[in-house]
């Protein structure tokens, strides 16, 4: 049995589908497999494949229609014969020691899942639009590395919003995602990877982030996040029916902190012009998204502090702590 499943959704992409296969060939670290889930393509991505099977002993999905990246990757996920996953996307590359790095930080650890940093790149360095959203995307991408530590219903809320969600350039211990049920979507859906995220971080992973770029992600015209940056509507409307996803999962967990955040990332989405919430995960009372009163939290000291306006305005302690 392979120590590392690498699965790849194959949609369109026989300008960039070489690369990325050689990208896999060059790895210092050999015990993988390779599986490709063609999603229907119209251009020359299955001749290529074809091309490439004996180079890779690459094992070649054929979807019976197009279903979208996010079942694609669940395909894949379900037929890996690895005790950990890696997701590629086929337009992106991965440098030569990238599975090594991962396999054996994740290896050190006994981690559930390990990260490693992610540089993007636009296909045309003379295309404005590609070079801004390379840079910003960048931005978005970058983290802070760290030691091993396990999640919790408190701290997956900072998590969520200081790491990056996508699931490319993260190994996964296999029996952590099965074990747990955690699945993309199941619809073609974009932004299907926060609610995928949202999924893991539900679960109280134990978690390793490594300095290391590792991952090389290609910005180009027509790609799934170019339509998404480019239709506010779209975004929002498929942002949505993952969160959604997500939130239905968090409640049959009972994991009920991390729902109530969900929630409030789906109520966000509404923009109404007059907006009055609870949150009851952090006591947080908002209005006109101005935070009202706000009752700050620290059971570990017993520690309680009312905000009001931003204020504090009253402290106290519980009597036993």
């Amino acid at each position: 049995m392979p120590k590392i499943s690498v699965i790849i959704p194959c949609y369109n992409v026989e300008k960039c589908l070489e690369e990325c296969l050689d990208s896999v060939l060059k790895q210092t670290f050999n015990d993988f497999e390779v599986i490709c889930v063609e999603d229907c393509s119209t251009d020359n991505t299955l001749d290529i494949l074809q091309k490439y099977k004996n180079k890779l002993s690459i094992h070649v999905v054929h979807n019976d229609a197009n279903k979208g990246q996010a079942e694609s990757r669940n395909i894949g996920l379900k037929l890996a014969k690895g005790d950990y996953i890696y997701f590629l996307d086929s337009d992106d590359i991965i440098t030569p020691n990238c599975l090594e790095i991962l396999y054996n930080k994740i290896s050190k650890d006994n981690s559930d899942l390990v990260m490693a940093q992610i540089k993007a790149y636009p296909q045309e360095p003379t295309d404005s639009f590609c070079t801004t959203y390379s840079d910003n995307l960048n931005d978005y991408l970058r983290f802070t590395p760290f030691e091993q530590y396990k999640v919790t219903p408190t701290n997956a809320i900072n998590n969520y919003n200081k790491l990056n969600c996508c699931p490319v350039n993260k190994l996964y211990r296999k029996s952590f995602l099965l074990d747990n049920n955690i699945y993309f979507i199941h619809q073609k859906c974009f932004h299907e990877d926060n609610g995928f995220w949202l999924k893991i971080l539900a679960c109280n992973p134990i978690i390793s982030g490594i300095d290391e770029i590792t991952y090389f992600y290609r910005v180009r015209n027509g790609s799934t996040s170019d339509k998404m940056s480019t239709d506010k509507k779209i975004h929002k409307v498929n942002l949505k029916k993952s969160l959604e996803d997500a939130l239905d999962y968090a409640k049959k967990r009972n994991n009920n902190i991390f729902a109530d955040f969900i929630y409030y990332e789906i109520y966000r989405l509404k923009k109404h012009k007059f907006s009055f919430i609870w949150l009851r995960y952090e006591k947080h009372l908002k209005i006109f998204w101005i935070t009202i009163f706000k009752i700050k939290l620290n059971p570990r000291k017993g520690k309680y502090t009312l905000k009001i306006l931003g204020i504090p305005v009253l402290k106290w302690r519980e009597k036993n702590a």
